[in-house]
């Protein structure tokens, strides 16, 4: 009951326009794991490197300059199909690990995720998302500042996001009036190979630097979770590193050159966004 205090919050970020992704809305009868179509997309090394540099407090994260070159792509994207959105609907996922939402907790005998998954808005409104994206006008500075302010506006990383729509019925009514996102978006973070002693590379339990999907793909009849999933990580080996994106769609939903579009618009962007950090 705490957290209906977030609840207009929540509805707000929900409730503005958003448009049909690609052919239909996700049917999670027919769009399961193992009829998606997966790809991988690499961001050069000149730009990861860039945007995986130390930075101080102040400046935005690498998980938020993904998503603000996400946004503004997408927008870019859209536009050229004759559609119009001022602000992109994203599920951003996290790691759920808030002590401070049970005071008290100690989370350090634990490891992993709890995970979070919340949706979540940068509003574009008064930019040119093509323009931003090719570089040819300013507003990447702007469009970084949104989404820093959009980050800082989520009340607790996201995490009662959750309990509102699936353990409050009140407030579970409430929101599952509004559709869920149709993109979701995940930064794990870095992932280290070169930590890993020869002798245990290859092992079963160790971190797949190919993909993150520890599911058996074949087999896996789960309903995907969106249109459009993006799970993005910082690959470090001894060649330096790079960040690394895993998307995968339904067919019947999205084609392959139109997720391929969206994401060279991506690359784009965060070139863009990139050389606004050098």
């Amino acid at each position: 009951a705490e957290r209906r205090g977030e609840l207009d919050y929540w509805r707000s970020v929900l409730a503005a326009d958003d448009p049909t992704l690609g052919r239909r809305r996700l049917d999670p009868t027919v769009d399961t794991a193992d009829r998606l179509t997966r790809t991988t997309v690499v961001v050069p090394d000149e730009v990861s490197e860039i945007l995986l540099a130390p930075r101080g407090a102040e400046s935005a994260t690498t998980a938020e300059v993904l998503v603000a070159a996400l946004s503004v792509a997408v927008a870019a994207w859209r536009a050229e199909r004759g559609e119009t959105a001022a602000a992109p609907l994203l599920t951003l996922e996290g790691h759920g690990r808030e002590e401070a939402v049970v005071p008290g907790s100690d989370l350090a005998r634990t490891v992993g995720w709890f995970t979070t998954m919340y949706p979540a808005r940068v509003d574009l409104s008064g930019l040119d998302p093509a323009a931003v994206v090719d570089g040819r006008a300013a507003g990447g500075d702007d469009v970084v500042a949104r989404t820093r302010t959009s980050f800082a506006d989520v009340p607790d990383h996201g995490i009662g996001y959750g309990m509102l729509r699936y353990l409050d019925d009140e407030s579970g009514a409430t929101l599952r009036e509004f559709a869920e996102p149709q993109i979701v978006f995940n930064y794990i973070g870095r992932v280290a190979e070169t930590g890993v002693p020869e002798e245990l590379r290859g092992s079963a339990w160790l971190p797949d630097f190919d993909t993150p999907d520890l599911t058996d793909v074949a087999r896996n009849r789960m309903p995907a979770q969106a249109e459009l999933d993006i799970q993005s990580m910082a690959e470090t080996d001894e060649a330096g590193s790079r960040i690394k994106a895993f998307l995968s769609f339904p067919p019947d939903v999205l084609g392959e050159d139109e997720v391929d579009a969206l994401t060279q618009k991506w690359l784009a962007a965060l070139a863009v966004l990139a050389g606004r950090r050098t």
